[in-house]
């Protein structure tokens, strides 16, 4: 299988960022989407009261256009980390935005009513 985190902040230091990555990424393909300049993938601050804070691998950042770029390093100059955080804060709104939601966001999933009458999320 699988395992995607959608605009995750970053968890851990670098020696986090080692044991993760020897301990799920070789049995799980595991990818980071982000999206444009949201800025909860900044979040927090790499250097925060001396803790490196790291993402883990892989993203899979989405630009404005909606067009995805493979990234291989945690920290990618060419994906979401073009972008310093001051420069993201004006962005809130992409946190939530996602092209792989019929929606169009991550926040607010449509409803349908499910076979029991109940209301259900879809699942896209």
């Amino acid at each position: 299988g699988l395992s995607y985190l959608f605009e995750s902040p970053r968890v851990g230091n670098l020696n986090f960022v080692a044991a993760f990555d020897h301990e799920f990424a070789r049995r799980i393909p595991m990818y980071r989407i982000t999206h444009s300049r949201d800025p909860v993938p900044h979040l927090p601050p790499r250097y925060l009261t001396g803790f490196k804070y790291e993402h883990v691998n892989y993203e899979v950042f989405y630009d404005d256009q909606n067009v995805w770029h493979f990234c291989v390093r945690e920290e990618d100059r060419s994906c979401a980390d073009q972008y310093s955080l001051p420069t993201t804060l004006r962005f809130i709104s992409d946190h939530c935005a996602s092209p792989l939601t019929s929606s169009g966001s991550l926040c607010h999933c449509p409803l349908h009513p499910s076979t029991t009458g109940q209301v259900a999320p879809i699942l896209v």
